[in-house]
C-alpha cells in the first residue's frame, strides 16, 4: 500500500499544473522503487527541472502486507501515528522541501505498525492558523484524533469538524486516514 499527500506552494494555474505532473511521477516511480526515500529524491531532481521556481511538501508511504511502514518526508508536516493503546505521536523524519535548490538525498525511515493502528497525513491547511505557530495546531489536530473513534470516515468527520470549525481557511486541506485493520493489516 502507497500513501502519499503532497503540497505545491502557491496558488493558482502554475501551482495545480504541477502538482498534477507530481502526482502522475509519484504514481509512475512508486510502481518501480520500493523505497519512499528514492521516490521522493527523483521527484526533488524532476522539480528543479520541470519549475525551479516552485516547490512543493510530501510525504510518502509504503506499507507491507505484514504492516512494516517506510515513511519519508520532504518539507512535509508530521504524519500522526494513533496505537492500539490510543496514544498519538507525531512521526517526524524532517527532510527539505522539494524543489529547493540544494542536491538532497531522501531517507525513509522504517516502522512496524500494529494492526488496528491508524495513520493520519494532512496538508497544512488543516493545522496553520494566522494567530498561532504551527505546533499548535498540530497538537490540537493530535487531541481530536485521539479523542475520535470509529473507522477512518468517522475520524476523519469528528477530526475535520474540530480543526475547521474556529476560522475560515486561506489554503486547501488534505486528510488521509489509513486504518490497519487486525485481519489484514
Amino acid at each position: 500500500l502507497v500513501l502519499a499527500v503532497g503540497d505545491v506552494a502557491g496558488h493558482g494555474l502554475a501551482a495545480a499544473t504541477l502538482m498534477g505532473q507530481l502526482r502522475t511521477a509519484m504514481r509512475a516511480y512508486a510502481m518501480d522503487l520500493a523505497d519512499p526515500g528514492e521516490v521522493l529524491t527523483r521527484l526533488h531532481a524532476l522539480i528543479r527541472h520541470l519549475d525551479p521556481d516552485h516547490c512543493a511538501t510530501a510525504i510518502l508511504a509504503m506499507v507491507t502486507p505484514g504492516g512494516q511502514m517506510s515513511l519519508a518526508t520532504a518539507g512535509h508536516p508530521p504524519p500522526l501515528l494513533r496505537d492500539t493503546d490510543g496514544s498519538v505521536r507525531r512521526l517526524e523524519y524532517p527532510g527539505p522541501m522539494l524543489g529547493l535548490p540544494i542536491d538532497h538525498t531522501y531517507v525513509a525511515t522504517a516502522m512496524p505498525l500494529r494492526a488496528g493502528a491508524t495513520l493520519l497525513f494532512y496538508t497544512d491547511g488543516l493545522i496553520e492558523r494566522r494567530d498561532a505557530i504551527i505546533d499548535v495546531g498540530i497538537d490540537q489536530l493530535a487531541a481530536a484524533f485521539q479523542a475520535a473513534d470509529g473507522g477512518p470516515e468517522r475520524i476523519a468527520d469528528t477530526v475535520c469538524e474540530v480543526m475547521l470549525a474556529d476560522s475560515s481557511r486561506d489554503d486547501d486541506t488534505c486528510l488521509l486516514i489509513c486504518q490497519l485493520t487486525p485481519e489484514r493489516p
